[in-house]
């Protein structure tokens, strides 16, 4: 099948990427809006084509965007400038630079914006009947493919083709032409998923697998076998368009909500040994707890906003389900009664698998959702009890503090008391013992009136003191303790 001709075969490229013009940074890949014109421009300087290289001049600048997307244009803007166009035509014209040996692209770019998403048309056709093999010039080293346009929602690529030759086993025709366009492409692999028919003509859809909307690509092979294959195609164009816009935009939400669903997995991991560490231990300090409260609320947090992403997702896919179904329904409109387009109605049936491991996702992820709160008010109900408790033992030791002071302010009290009572028993104690006689009949040294009254005073205070000591334990029992 090689050697098999295809008479002017083309590739065209459907490349969507989200633009943050509108969702403002808020998409995980909204990135650098003028991502998927600059990589167009690098596909001009790898195939030769000048237009390309200058595509971002022909755009409509920012204030000419906004002015135009209002009314119905709001989900679908044209982004050509037609004030720079003599033809007034809504896409661009191609061409390569003539180089010796090398066969002539010519094609065809439609930039547009699909509510917050830039796309692209991008068709590069042979104007002449060429074999099967010349399709890999089309794309040279892989530059069709994902890791070089880098869509972050996803690209499908078209190969559409008459054959020359009067072949009737189309499915081997449709290996070919995929093995001879991703000939160049390094670790290329696709597989067949499905086949059917479409305006009177064989379609084939191919996939490379990967899981992730920008590294995944889908092939369609599609053979001009029919007359009125073209005409109805045309007429169906922006349907077919919008149709596969729908499917990436789907895809990428599903990846979108599955990419959470492990990020929420990780928050509910790391929460378990808190859980864990939090029933059994018996050491944590009041701060430790305060501490504890300050990060599980963020996480918490995090984990709700994962949550509800998850839904705004599974949201998000419902709606696109609708608008899938309704271009279907526009392409059977033009579709013929020979038509076999359940290629097309099998997506609609993968969306439901998809849709139903979200819902076992967030069913999973909700009990967590309970414990994060859970956690959150048995930590701040064990530190209200550790704070009533450190305040009810402030309390007592304060109460404690106080009666300690009452009871040495009543043993003062006793004190000077019995000092009184002492003092007006015997006023003068000490004269009466130093002026005693000794035994030989002599009188004591004398001593003055002044140092009988200090040496009076002191003795009473002493008296007293050692009283009100011994009382202590009979004063402490006389104040009564403090009451919660």
């Amino acid at each position: 099948m090689s050697n098999t001709r295809l008479n002017t075969p083309s590739v065209t490229l459907y490349a969507f990427h989200w633009s943050d013009e509108i969702s403002k940074g808020s998409q995980p890949y909204a990135g650098n809006v003028d991502h998927l014109w600059q990589r167009c421009v690098a596909l001009g300087e790898h195939l030769q084509i000048p237009a390309l290289q200058s595509l971002p001049n022909e755009l409509l600048q920012e204030e000419n965007k906004l002015d135009e997307f209002t009314g119905d244009k709001a989900e679908y803007l044209p982004l050509l400038n037609q004030a720079n166009k003599s033809d007034k035509e809504p896409f661009l014209r191609l061409k390569s630079e003539s180089q010796p040996d090398l066969l002539e692209i010519i094609g065809e770019i439609y930039p547009l914006k699909i509510q917050d998403t830039n796309a692209v048309d991008l068709t590069l056709r042979y104007g002449e009947t060429v074999e099967v093999d010349q399709l890999s010039l089309l794309n040279s080293k892989g530059c069709l493919l994902p890791n070089f346009i880098q869509a972050s929602i996803g690209q499908t690529l078209l190969i559409f083709a008459e054959p020359s030759d009067n072949t009737k086993d189309y499915k081997t025709l449709a290996d070919a032409c995929v093995e001879a366009f991703l000939k160049d492409a390094e670790k290329t692999s696709v597989s067949l998923i499905s086949e059917g028919q479409l305006f009177g003509s064989p379609v084939f859809e191919y996939n490379t697998g990967s899981e992730k909307p920008a590294d995944q690509c889908q092939i369609l092979v599609w053979f001009d076998c029919y007359p009125t294959t073209l005409s109805l195609g045309e007429q169906a164009y922006h349907s077919i368009f919008m149709l596969l816009y729908c499917r990436h935009k789907i895809i990428f939400a599903y990846y979108q909500a599955r990419l959470y669903y492990q990020q929420a997995r990780e928050l509910y991991n790391q929460l378990e040994p808190e859980i864990d560490n939090f029933a059994t231990s018996q050491e944590e300090t009041l701060e430790d707890l305060k501490q504890r409260l300050k990060q599980i609320p963020r996480s918490a947090f995090q984990y709700t906003k994962l949550l509800r992403d998850i839904e705004d997702y599974n949201t998000t896919i419902t709606t696109i389900i609708k608008n899938y179904r309704a271009k279907l329904e526009e392409i059977r409109a033009h579709t013929l009664p020979e038509d076999k387009v359940d290629f097309l109605e099998n997506f609609c049936n993968r969306t439901k698998e998809l849709q139903n491991q979200i819902q076992i996702d967030l069913r999973y992820l909700q009990p967590g959702q309970q414990l994060f709160e859970q956690m959150i008010d048995a930590i701040r109900v064990v530190i209200e009890i550790n704070a009533q408790e450190q305040a009810k033992h402030s309390e007592d030791a304060e109460k404690e503090r106080d009666r300690n002071l009452k009871i040495w302010v009543a043993v003062v009290a006793a004190g000077f008391a019995v000092s009184v009572v002492s003092s007006a028993v015997n006023p003068r104690p000490i004269e009466s013992i130093l002026n005693q006689p000794h035994p030989d009949g002599t009188m004591p040294w004398p001593v003055t009136g002044l140092t009988y009254s200090v040496l009076d005073i002191i003795l009473h205070l002493c008296l007293g003191l050692a009283l009100a000591l011994l009382l202590r334990p009979v004063i402490a029992r006389l104040v009564p303790k403090s009451r919660n």
